[in-house]
């Protein structure tokens, strides 16, 4: 894969452009994981961002505990970011040959309503005087945003604990009836579709709206 070295070492895991010390510490959660270990994406299309008075920064959701579209829900507080903060830079549409448009300043767990799950805060650094090309992609991506056609946030992330749902969270959530209803039907050869997972993030990223999320 195609990098820009000035912001990554290696092509780590998964054939994922990261820093050195990234590379070690997701090959040290990977030995301890069921193999084969995939890591998965989710992506919300129409993140809700706060844009934040004289910053160039903004808040928004990177993911929800609703039911996604392999039918999965990403528990937020497993997220464990460790591996990310490690280089936490925000890229663009999961280009790795482009440079980052902002930095990921902290991510937290949040209940809002009947709303739970991770937001972000995102900064798109001005442009220094060191910079000689014509264009300065946090002022493009940041402008975007500002706009409101820029509104799409997605993780990467690699699941390290998973289960089906239980009779309390299906109380507190009743789409997962159906879901746990289609999880015992599968076959032996079929794969399981966990409900709930615990996570390691990948990569934050940013990405142009598309179709609105599936809802059940």
């Amino acid at each position: 894969m195609h990098f820009l070295k000035p912001h990554y070492d290696t092509e780590g895991p998964f054939g994922l452009p990261m820093k050195d010390a990234q590379a070690q510490a997701l090959e040290a959660i990977i030995k301890t994981l069921p193999q084969p270990a995939e890591p998965k994406f989710v992506t919300l299309d129409k993140a809700p961002s706060e844009l934040l008075p004289g910053e160039r920064a903004d808040v928004s959701w990177i993911s929800t505990e609703d039911v996604d579209r392999d039918q999965e829900v990403v528990v937020a507080k497993g997220m464990d970011d460790g591996h990310f903060k490690l280089n936490p830079i925000v890229i663009l549409q999961h280009c790795y040959s482009l440079p980052p448009v902002g930095k990921s300043v902290w991510r937290n767990r949040y209940k809002d309503g009947d709303m739970v799950g991770v937001k972000v805060k995102t900064q798109y650094p001005k442009r220094p005087d060191s910079w000689k090309d014509d264009d300065w992609p946090p002022d493009t991506t940041f402008s975007l945003i500002q706009s409101g056609l820029l509104l799409g946030k997605s993780i990467g992330f690699l699941p390290t604990k998973a289960h089906a749902p239980t009779d309390d969270e299906i109380k507190k959530n009743a789409e997962l009836q159906h879901e746990r209803t289609k999880t015992r039907k599968k076959t032996k050869n079929q794969r399981t579709m966990s409900l709930t997972c615990r996570v390691a993030a990948l990569k934050l990223t940013s990405r142009p709206t598309r179709r609105p999320r599936q809802r059940r």
